[in-house]
């Protein structure tokens, strides 16, 4: 009896394991279908990561790290300046840099480019790749990635310097505005500089078209598979409740081991948030889908403690309940042997 007995006790203590862990993916499946799914929320929680400062910084040096690298400017004021004068081309390319990336900084954070943004982000949410239908000025692919394409924020930059007095506002600077397209723009620049600029001048990559697309079908398959969860978490705990001696127990150690589980998510939540806070730190990385990341897992971290502080509700009172019907039992078994 005692053998049979712990078979019992361990195959249930599995099937309430087992519902957590569904009762976890289901959680994890219905903040998917309730927000990365749904395009308002999912702009509502992802527009954070276009607004913040350090993503805005980011990306504006990352412009101007481009516009001083790609078109030589140390080198040519080094050539231009005479004698002991050339030392003053470092101290000037920085000083220009700077102003660039103020510039930049305004342009990314004005609420035009803002609202250009919110609605590239809500076609993105609907398959990422969707973005680049051609109705975005923003976004592009090139080369199997998804990129951010700034050739348009520069022109706007351009805009900002002459409005600061850093430009002349009857420059002949080449227009994006007025330019075919980018290929046509990046050739009047080339000219322009009397350089030749690469192809992918003025381009974010943000991630692998591959990539995208398996974060894509991964969201679709928790959309899809949402029912399905939900009738298994459902079906373990019932078999873990009615195959348990003391039920009240069962219902207490099932809220136990879901919060468990919940709270090991969040613990990789917020790993993932602060390696995403170190991404958006370098504007190397792929500074945007970093921000994206952060944003979209402190909404996930917040969905699952939210289910967590209320299965401890649960839980708890289970717990309390068991407890006292151990006594009553103990009780009741003393009288007897009395």
């Amino acid at each position: 009896m005692r053998k049979r007995g712990l078979v019992h006790n361990v195959f249930v203590g599995l099937l309430v394991v087992l519902a957590s862990v569904s009762f976890a993916a289901t959680a994890i499946a219905g903040w998917t279908h309730q927000t990365a799914l749904v395009e308002d929320r999912f702009v509502s929680v992802v527009t954070g990561a276009t607004t913040d400062p350090a993503v805005i910084d980011s990306l504006g040096t990352r412009i101007a790290d481009q516009v001083v690298d790609k078109l030589g400017i140390q080198d040519r004021l080094s050539a231009q300046l005479p004698g002991p004068l050339s030392r003053l081309a470092e101290p000037v390319t920085q000083a220009v840099h700077d102003r660039i990336e103020q510039a930049a900084d305004k342009v990314l954070s004005s609420p035009e480019f803002q609202t250009f943004l919110a609605t590239a982000l809500g076609k993105l949410h609907t398959g990422f790749l969707n973005v680049v239908n051609g109705n975005s000025a923003y976004f592009t692919t090139t080369n199997g990635k998804l990129t951010l394409d700034l050739l348009a924020v520069m022109d706007a930059v351009v805009t900002q310097l002459q409005t600061d007095g850093v430009l002349p506002t009857a420059a002949d600077f080449p227009r994006f505005s007025a330019a075919a397209d980018r290929t046509d723009f990046i050739a009047r620049l080339s000219t322009y500089f009397q350089t030749q600029l690469p192809p992918d001048f003025g381009q974010i990559p943000i991630a692998d078209q591959s990539s995208i697309d398996t974060i894509a079908s991964v969201l679709h398959m928790f959309d899809q598979a949402l029912l399905g969860l939900i009738v298994l978490s459902i079906v373990l705990a019932v078999a873990a409740l009615a195959l348990a001696d003391r039920r009240w127990n069962a219902l207490a150690w099932l809220g136990f081991t879901s919060v468990l589980v919940f709270g090991l998510l969040i613990l990789a939540l917020v790993g993932a948030e602060s390696f995403a806070d170190s991404a958006v730190a370098n504007p190397d990385n792929p500074v945007l889908l970093a921000a994206l990341v952060r944003s979209l897992a402190e909404s996930l971290a917040e969905w699952l403690t939210v289910i967590g502080v209320v299965t401890l509700f649960v839980a708890v009172p289970a717990a309390f309940l068991s407890h006292s019907q151990r006594r009553a039992s103990e009780a009741a078994a003393t009288g007897a042997a009395a």
